[in-house]
């Protein structure tokens, strides 16, 4: 941690004291405007650059390591299997990174398979030895909680499908709701530093902002971070978290679901909108994919709904930094643009989808939209285009800013101190 401090302080220090990089003029905040002070003249009551970009990075890296809860991995244990098990478990985290609106519709399709195997099992199954069916047991069920074992060799999970048939038939005894919780191995050590490393950052922004002393714009860049994963978390509050293993089946399997995988532009068409799912087969897999999350039906169009509107809350609280201090007007015009167009798009497009789902709409008709690939193309390419070249600029933005911050930006909050936190 001291190394990377040191290395992040000697490639930002040049900046540190330096002034903007253009002969207009910086945008000021008007709190910052207000502020006579000088800068930061008491070291005991300064932070560095290095500071500020550790204490975001440990904050967003903490609330996407707690945030997600990843499906169960392969059961092997030889170490190819482990090898894979890490690989997966660090996409799914660069991709939360990149993408964290797009985890969250996977969060919320989950959720909604879910609550839909849930509803089926108290419908169909009675409760055997446990007092009654949790939404625990849907989320174990669609994250790979069973899983076929021939020979002693493991095949591949079951589908929801299967273990329904095999509860019916008294083959399958779930295992308690208690026991699935004792299954999960949470730290509850790392989920209560990221909690108060996450709570200690937010209120000491609330704090700056109290105080009128400037907050960068990676700061809110991180807070953006902070409120898309606690969306993560509420999809994700009954699914068990780090299961080591899923529970053997060694019986007959009867015959189940076959996806069928679309070819083509139609397949990437699927994976943008969460669809995806219905091309897996189990059958045909060794573990339950990455980013499974399971069929619902038209449910899935609720799920982008949802995440285009935490999208938008995302893009939005970018717009917090609307009249912060830039290094150049160029630069601050650059932000307003991208911090509107990744707030406009997803609210759009949610705006759409909820007209579709209400009563006066007709749902069907998003789908048809995928097989115009014409329409697709000239209307959805462009507009995804603009969204991810906004996202790339304002994290660019957000580091490069750094080079010339006001001088009351390093200020620090003394009693925030108190606070116990990782940086």
């Amino acid at each position: 941690m001291l190394l990377l401090s040191y290395l992040l302080h000697t490639v930002l220090a040049q900046g540190v004291s330096g002034s903007p990089v253009s002969d207009l003029p910086p945008l000021t905040n008007s709190t910052v405007a207000a502020d006579p002070s000088p800068g930061c003249l008491d070291i005991n009551n300064c932070r560095t650059t290095s500071n500020i970009v550790l204490s975001c990075l440990a904050t967003i890296f903490a609330c996407v390591w707690t945030a997600v809860h990843r499906n169960i991995p392969r059961p092997s244990t030889d170490a190819r299997s482990q090898i894979l098990n890490f690989l997966d478990m660090g996409k799914v985290v660069l991709v939360t990174l990149l993408v964290p609106e797009w985890v969250l519709a996977w969060a919320v399709r989950q959720y909604q398979n879910a609550r839909n195997i849930t509803q089926e099992l108290e419908l169909r199954c009675s409760p055997t030895r446990i007092a009654e069916w949790t939404l625990r047991h849907g989320f174990f069920i669609s994250m790979g909680g069973f899983h076929y074992y021939k020979n002693g060799r493991p095949i591949h999970p079951l589908t929801a499908y299967d273990v329904l048939g095999h509860v019916l038939d008294g083959e399958i005894i779930p295992p308690t709701d208690d026991e699935i919780q004792a299954m999960a191995q949470a730290d509850g050590l790392s989920k209560g530093l990221a909690v108060l490393q996450t709570l200690w950052f937010v209120i000491q922004c609330a704090a700056r902002r109290a105080e009128n002393i400037p907050i960068t714009q990676i700061e809110v860049m991180t807070l953006a971070y902070t409120s898309i994963t606690l969306a993560m978390y509420m999809a994700w509050w009954s699914k068990p978290l780090n299961v080591g293993g899923p529970i053997r089946f060694a019986g007959q399997l009867a015959e189940g679901w076959v996806g069928h995988r679309e070819k083509g532009f139609l397949h990437y068409v699927n994976l943008v909108i969460g669809d995806q799912d219905y091309e897996v087969d189990m059958r045909s897999v060794p573990r339950v994919p990455a980013f499974y999350g399971g069929p619902t039906d038209f449910e899935h169009i609720r799920a982008d709904a949802v995440s285009l509107f935490a999208a938008m809350i995302f893009g939005a609280i970018h717009c917090i930094a609307w009249r912060y201090a830039f290094p150049s007007h160029t630069e601050a015009i650059i932000w307003r643009v991208s911090s509107v167009a990744i707030t406009a798009f997803p609210g759009l497009v949610c705006l759409y989808l909820v007209w579709e789902l209400s009563p006066y709409g007709d749902i069907s008709r998003v789908f048809y939209v995928k097989d115009n690939i014409v329409l697709m193309i000239a209307v959805t390419i462009p507009f995804a285009a603009v969204y991810v070249l906004s996202r790339l600029i304002l994290l660019t933005l957000a580091f490069t800013t750094l080079r010339a911050l006001p001088a009351t930006a390093y200020q620090s909050i003394q009693w925030t101190h108190f606070i116990p936190h990782l940086t």
